[in-house]
């Protein structure tokens, strides 16, 4: 009973020590996990979710630091800020699901599954339109694919997309019409 109190008492100093050293290094954190998520992290939130993750897998991980000066801890915190962009940028972006009938456990409607309209030569166009669409997106320039995705698919407001992209609600109107007609362009020609 004795030392689980005393490793507890010991646990907590070290998350103590770590949420201070994370308090005086923040800047430097985000900094980091800006540059190293490059292209793949576009805006602020994206950045702030990493953030958060690697400070949560600090303090979870705070007994493995030790003892140690500011040099070391800015190491083992990059560390698992590194860890945790890789493992974003591995799972990409999140992916939106119908909501199905648990029974079917993939996210489609049971009906759908039953009917004898999905055909493999339907479920193979719909893929091929799926690929289309995915090489058109990728055509845009990035802003107009931006603010299309953050629009449409993200179901984010004119604001919003204006505050993540610094730029005011006009443009951001003006950049969605675009990647719209754009991709109604591309795809037609298709």
């Amino acid at each position: 009973m004795i030392q689980d109190t005393a490793k507890s008492d010991d646990h907590e100093a070290n998350v103590e020590r770590v949420e201070g050293l994370v308090r005086a290094h923040e800047d430097a954190i985000r900094r980091f996990i800006r540059r190293r998520s490059g292209r793949a992290i576009l805006d602020r939130a994206s950045v702030e979710d990493l953030y958060q993750d690697t400070v949560a897998q600090a303090l979870q991980d705070a007994d493995s630091l030790g003892s140690c000066d500011e040099g070391r801890f800015l190491d083992w915190i990059m560390v698992i800020a590194r860890r945790i962009i890789c493992r974003a940028a591995r799972n990409g972006p999140p992916v939106v699901r119908i909501k199905g009938p648990a029974s079917t456990g993939v996210g489609i409607p049971e009906s759908e599954l039953r009917s004898s309209t999905r055909t493999p030569s339907s479920i193979t166009s719909g893929q091929e339109r799926n690929d289309s669409l995915k090489q058109a997106l990728r055509s845009l320039p990035t802003q107009q694919r931006i603010a299309l995705t953050l629009s449409r698919i993200e179901r984010r407001s004119l604001a919003e997309i204006a505050g993540v992209m610094g730029l005011p609600t006009k443009t951001v109107s003006q950049l969605i019409w675009r990647a719209a007609q754009s991709l109604r362009e591309v795809l037609e020609d298709r």
